[in-house]
Formats: structure tokens, C-alpha cells, sequence
């Protein structure tokens, strides 16, 4: 298949208008269970509490 070139934003993004980037299909899926605990199969999605909090 080849690869699609999507820009991760767009040229001129409108203030206060939510944004969702494109998303491939990964290659690498969580398993069922791990699924279960971290909330997503996408690894890409599992990110740390601390990554959304302010660090000093």
C-alpha cells in the first residue's frame, strides 16, 4: 500500500475549533486484556497521567 502524506495540522487552523489528527492503522495492537487495562488497543493513545500535567 502506498503511503498517504497527510499534513499533522492544517495550513491555517481556525482558533477554538477542535482538531483530530489522521490516524493510520498501526502495525502493533494491544492485546485484549492490555486493552482492557489501559483503555485503548492503539498504543499510539496510552499516555502517562504525567504527560498531560505541568512539570516544573
Amino acid at each position: 500500500m502506498k503511503p498517504i502524506n497527510i499534513p499533522v495540522m492544517p495550513e491555517n487552523p481556525m482558533l477554538a475549533q477542535a482538531y483530530v489528527p489522521f490516524q493510520t492503522w498501526p502495525d502493533k495492537l494491544y492485546s485484549l486484556e492490555d486493552g482492557l487495562r489501559y483503555g485503548t488497543i492503539f498504543p499510539e493513545l496510552n499516555q502517562p497521567m504525567s504527560w498531560y500535567e505541568w512539570e516544573d
